[in-house]
């Protein structure tokens, strides 16, 4: 696999029931074929034998699509596998890193791998962070052992 993402989607359209009659169906599967190393020969004959029972239906989605390849079909759904598995946009990623930059300040550079991760995952996860009740919480930090320590 030289490169994971392709530069446009147009390669994986022939996978959508709506789009299995294209003209150039056979020649965009055979550039998906190349550019993940799949078996070309057996994606086509795959993707033609699929396309006689979904091209009747050209309304059904993607995930619908592919749960309606048979498993002996390997390299189609191979395919159906990458085109579901692939991000849509970069958004969260940065996301990600921008919470990251507010967390770890330059105040807080000797913060623990740890104690880092779990403040990430409170910024990141805000609706199951939200979801949480307080007394629940308070409880359980209560019931918890006691974190004093003697010095002396």
């Amino acid at each position: 696999m030289r490169q994971r993402y392709p530069k446009t989607l147009d390669i994986f359209s022939p996978l959508q029931c709506c789009n299995m009659d294209m003209i150039d169906a056979a020649d965009k599967l055979s550039q998906l074929a190349t550019m993940y190393e799949l078996d070309e020969e057996r994606l086509l004959a795959q993707w033609r034998l699929f396309r006689q029972t979904c091209g009747r239906q050209p309304d059904i989605s993607l995930p619908a699509g592919y749960l309606r390849v048979p498993r002996e079909h390997e390299a189609l759904r191979t395919a159906y596998q990458l085109l579901l598995t692939l991000p849509v946009t970069s958004a969260g990623v940065e996301r990600s890193f921008s919470k990251l930059a507010l967390i770890k300040s330059k105040l807080r550079t000797r913060m623990s791998q740890e104690r880092l991760e779990a403040l990430m995952f409170c910024a990141v996860e805000k609706d199951i962070l939200k979801s949480l009740s307080s007394a629940d919480l308070v409880a359980k930090f209560a019931a918890a052992a006691d974190r004093r320590l003697e010095l002396g």
